[in-house]
């Protein structure tokens, strides 16, 4: 079996900058991609198997709080691990994030290393090889 991940954001640069991060750490990765949360959660129907989300926060059509509100909802989506990636960085709104079980939470800008960082702590968890050095 395959390790996929669903890396959810608005921006190409940001889309390959972390498919690129993914295929670094996560061996035999597949990533799948969505531009809003709308399409992300087309795509979790599609794809009952993503283990982990890269999600920004403000995205056009459904943004990334609409869609963990949704995502939290459904009880076979309660062990998808979700890493946030956000220009908001108040304390308010990292509190408001964490209710969604969040698993990590990268403040833009950010360097690519601690993206990774993050993958390579949950892989484990979710039963996803690394890519050996």
């Amino acid at each position: 079996m395959s390790a996929k991940i669903l890396i959810v954001d608005d921006s190409l640069t940001m889309l390959k900058i972390l498919k690129t991060s993914a295929k670094m750490v996560i061996k035999d990765v597949e990533v799948i991609e969505a531009k809003n949360g709308q399409e992300a959660l087309d795509e979790l129907e599609k794809n009952s198997d993503i283990k982990l989300i890269l999600l920004d926060i403000n995205m056009p059509v459904m943004n990334g709080r609409e869609f963990l509100a949704i995502l939290r909802t459904k009880p076979e989506y309660d062990d998808v691990k979700v890493i946030i990636q956000t220009t908001e960085t108040s304390k308010e709104h990292i509190k408001k994030m964490m209710q969604y079980k969040i698993s990590g939470y990268l403040m833009k800008p950010y360097q690519t290393k601690m993206a990774q960082q993050l993958m390579i702590k949950l892989a484990p968890v979710i039963g996803y090889e690394l890519v050996e050095k």
